[in-house]
C-alpha cells in the first residue's frame, strides 16, 4: 500500500481525490446536463441531510454556491469540492494523512464535519473514520459535559447527565493515549472542562489554555496578587519608605534584582498561572513554592529545620496558605505584611489553647509564633554593588539560631533582618544598611523557648550594662563575622543600641573554593528601616518586663 504524504494545500486537495466523486449516478446518461436544481437526484441522502439537519441551508440556499462546476456532465468531476476556508478561518487538525483499507484518507474538515448535515451540533459526522476499516459512532449534542458528551459525563456513576460508553465523545473516538478522556474510558478528567476548552479548534487544535475560561474567580484576584505584581520588594526599596535608595541613590528600575521582585511584570517573566500550576494539576506541590521563596527552602534543605507541622509528613504550604494567601482577594498590596495580604494564623486550626503556665499569661500579649518559632535564617552583608553591577547576588553568608523580638499587631511577634552595604569608604559611598521586619519561619516546635531564653538573657543584660547589643562583630583573629545568638529585643533605641559590623569583598578575589575573600569594612550603621505599620521596636515597658 503507498503512503502519500501532503506536501501542499490546495494542490494536493484538488488533485488528489477530494473532489466529489460522483460516478455512481444512477442517471445511464451521461449526457444530461446536471444543475443545481437537480443534484438530489443522485444524492439522496445528501438531499436528505441538507433539508433536515443542515446550518448551511439558511444562507447557502443552492448546491452551486459551494460546488462550483467542472463540468455539466454526470460523472467523476462533474462538481468540484469546496474549500471550506473560503469561509471559514480555521487550520486543519493535524495529522495531514491517516490510512485506511482502501489507500489513503486525508484529515480534513469532511473528516469531523459534514457539511450537508448532521443530527450532532456544529455538524460533527454521525460515525467518523478512525482507523482502517473503522468506523465509530459519534452522540454529540452538547458542550455542556467535562468533554463533549462523553464517557466522562457517565449519568449515575459519576453524576453527569448521560450515559455514554468510553469513547463515544468527539475526541475520544479517536484518542487513545491521551492522558485525559481517552477511548478506553481510564482517562483521567482534566478540571471537568471539554477537549476544546483549552485545545483551539481554530488553530488546528493547539493548545492556548485560557485559565480564565474555568478558574475566572482565581485570575481575577491573581492578577493583582503579589505574586504576580512582586510589589514587597519594592515598597521596602524605594527612598520614600526610608529605603535603601536613599543611600544608594541607584532607582528601583536600574537593579538587577528587579527581575524576579518587581512591579512591572518583565518580558522574560511575565508571570502566569503555569508559574506555579506548571503541570496542569489542581494542586501545587511544596517544591514549587521553594523555587521563589528562597529563605523557606533554605530552613528546609540548608539548615534542615524541624517544624512540627511539616515533619508529620502530610501538611505542605497549601495546607495553611489557602486560596486568599496564594491567588489574593482582588486588592493589591505593597507588601505581605499588610492587613489581610496574608491571612493565615496559628488559631485557624488551634482555636482553644491549652491551659498552662505560657499561655496563661502571655496569650493576650505574645503572638504564638514568637514562643513556637525556634529561628530565623538571615542572609547578612549584601554586597549591593554586585546586584547594581548586576553581576549576581553575593551575601557574606546565612546566619541562623537567632531571632528578633519585635511588636507587630499589639503583640510581641518575631522578626529579623536584612542588612546591605554599597560603594567604597575612599569613594565616599560607604553606605550601610539594616532593615528590620516581622518575620515568620517555619521551624515551629511545641516548646521552642524556656523562660530565661527570653527573660534576662544574656543579651538583655548587655543592653542593661552598656546601653548596646553587638549582634554582628568582626574578629580579627578569625577574620570572619561573628553573630549574636538566642533572642535579640529590638529596643525602643535600636538606632543606636543595636551594633553590626559590615565587610567587604573587591568583586575579584576568591579563595581555594571559590568563594569571595571578605574584609572588614566599618562598624557603622548609616541607616535603619522600620515601617511601623508593619513592625515596630518594643516598648521601654516590654522591655523592662524582659530584664525583670
Amino acid at each position: 500500500m503507498q503512503m502519500i504524504r501532503i506536501t501542499g494545500q490546495r494542490r494536493w486537495f484538488l488533485s488528489f481525490g477530494l473532489i466529489l466523486v460522483l460516478a455512481s449516478c444512477g442517471s445511464g446518461d451521461e449526457s444530461d446536463q446536471v444543475s443545481s436544481g437537480n443534484c438530489s437526484g443522485c444524492h439522496t441522502a445528501q438531499a436528505a441531510a441538507w433539508q433536515n439537519f443542515s446550518s448551511h441551508r439558511g444562507v447557502y440556499k443552492t448546491c452551486d454556491f459551494c460546488h462550483e462546476e467542472a463540468a455539466s456532465e454526470p460523472g467523476e468531476g462533474h462538481r468540484s469540492s469546496p474549500w471550506c476556508d473560503q469561509c471559514h478561518s480555521e487550520h486543519r487538525h493535524p495529522p495531514e494523512r491517516i490510512l485506511d483499507d482502501d489507500g489513503l484518507l486525508f484529515f480534513t474538515c469532511t473528516t469531523c464535519h459534514n457539511p450537508m448535515g448532521s443530527k450532532n451540533i456544529y455538524l460533527i459526522r454521525e460515525k467518523i473514520h478512525v482507523e482502517p476499516g473503522k468506523r465509530v459512532s459519534v452522540d454529540f449534542h452538547n458542550i455542556q459535559g467535562r468533554a463533549d458528551d462523553s464517557y466522562a459525563e457517565r449519568g449515575t456513576e459519576d453524576g453527569g447527565l448521560n450515559g455514554k460508553e468510553a469513547g463515544s465523545g468527539l475526541c475520544e473516538v479517536c484518542h487513545a493515549k491521551t492522558s485525559a478522556y481517552n477511548n478506553t474510558g481510564t482517562g483521567r478528567g482534566h478540571y471537568r472542562s471539554r477537549c476544546a476548552a483549552c485545545h483551539d479548534h481554530a488553530i488546528a487544535f493547539g493548545v492556548e489554555p485560557t485559565c480564565m475560561m474555568c478558574h475566572k474567580e482565581e485570575v481575577d484576584n491573581v492578577y493583582d496578587s503579589l505574586h504576580t505584581t512582586r510589589k514587597g520588594m519594592e515598597t521596602w526599596y524605594v527612598s520614600e519608605n526610608g529605603g535603601f535608595e536613599a543611600l544608594t541613590g541607584v532607582s528601583y528600575d536600574e537593579l538587577a534584582c528587579k527581575s524576579c521582585h518587581r512591579s512591572d511584570q518583565p518580558d522574560w517573566k511575565q508571570p502566569n498561572c503555569r508559574d506555579c500550576h506548571a503541570t496542569g494539576e489542581n494542586s501545587v506541590p511544596d517544591d514549587t513554592c521553594l523555587n521563589c521563596h528562597g529563605r523557606q527552602s533554605a530552613e528546609i534543605n540548608n539548615h534542615q529545620f524541624t517544624d512540627v507541622h511539616r515533619d508529620e509528613g502530610d501538611m505542605g504550604c497549601v495546607d495553611c496558605h489557602d486560596f486568599a494567601d496564594i491567588h489574593d482577594d482582588g486588592t493589591r498590596y505593597d507588601s505581605m505584611f499588610d492587613p489581610g495580604a496574608i491571612d493565615t494564623r496559628c488559631e485557624d486550626c488551634h482555636d482553644s489553647l491549652e491551659s498552662n503556665g505560657y499561655h496563661d499569661l502571655h496569650e493576650g500579649t505574645v503572638d504564638c509564633s514568637a514562643c513556637h518559632v525556634q529561628t530565623v535564617v538571615s542572609c547578612y552583608n549584601c554586597h549591593f554593588d554586585s546586584e547594581v553591577n548586576a553581576t549576581g547576588k553575593v551575601a557574606y553568608g546565612q546566619f541562623k539560631n537567632w531571632k528578633f523580638l519585635l511588636n507587630r499587631n499589639g503583640k510581641v511577634y518575631p522578626g529579623n533582618i536584612q542588612s546591605l552595604k554599597f560603594g567604597k569608604i575612599e569613594d565616599g559611598t560607604d553606605a550601610t544598611f539594616v532593615v528590620i521586619a516581622p518575620y515568620y519561619s517555619h521551624s515551629v516546635a511545641k516548646k521552642a523557648v524556656d523562660c530565661d531564653d527570653c527573660h534576662g538573657n544574656d543579651l538583655l543584660q548587655e543592653y542593661e550594662e552598656t546601653g548596646a547589643i553587638q549582634v554582628v562583630k568582626w574578629n580579627t583573629i578569625t577574620q570572619k563575622l561573628d553573630h549574636a545568638t538566642g533572642i535579640i529585643p529590638v529596643p525602643p533605641d535600636y538606632r543606636t543600641s543595636l551594633k553590626f559590623d559590615f565587610v567587604d569583598w573587591d568583586g575579584v578575589t576568591k579563595d581555594q573554593d571559590d568563594k569571595p575573600v571578605w574584609t572588614f569594612f566599618k562598624s557603622t550603621t548609616d541607616a535603619f528601616q522600620m515601617i511601623e505599620e508593619y513592625g515596630a521596636p518594643l516598648t521601654n515597658a516590654q522591655i523592662q518586663k524582659l530584664t525583670d
